[in-house]
């Protein structure tokens, strides 16, 4: 079972780097190690779905990442999980029908706030 690290090093770096300019490897560098590893590398590759990615955009933009970041962040775990498509190791890509986050009152995103009204008044 392919996890999203393991794809991302042993099936997607050497099919995507050669064909990339210096100044991009560094951009997906950073964007894969210092945002999409730490949450999603674990994870298997057919349990990441469109709740988990969105939930993930939201809470970046809650946490205080730039709306820029957040759109490059969903453009490169796109563009990973469109290649684990095209290797036919998923159906769909669950990062194609997200949405950006839009920040409301007190940063809070709109998401966010209902998210966690409907987590508190479940427990």
């Amino acid at each position: 079972m392919w996890t999203l690290r393991s794809y991302v090093a042993d099936r997607w770096k050497p099919a995507a780097y050669p064909s990339l300019k210096h100044s991009t490897r560094l951009f997906y560098e950073n964007m894969i190690n210092t945002h999409i590893i730490p949450v999603f590398g674990k994870a298997q590759l057919r349990t990441i779905d469109r709740f988990a990615v969105q939930t993930f955009l939201t809470r970046k933009v809650e946490s205080g990442s730039s709306w820029k970041t957040v759109k490059h962040i969903r453009t490169v775990i796109g563009t990973i999980l469109e290649s684990a498509v095209q290797d036919d190791l998923l159906t769909a890509n669950p990062a194609r029908r997200t949405k950006m986050p839009r920040r409301g009152p007190g940063g809070r995103s709109a998401i966010g706030g209902i998210q966690a009204a409907m987590e508190s008044g479940g427990q």
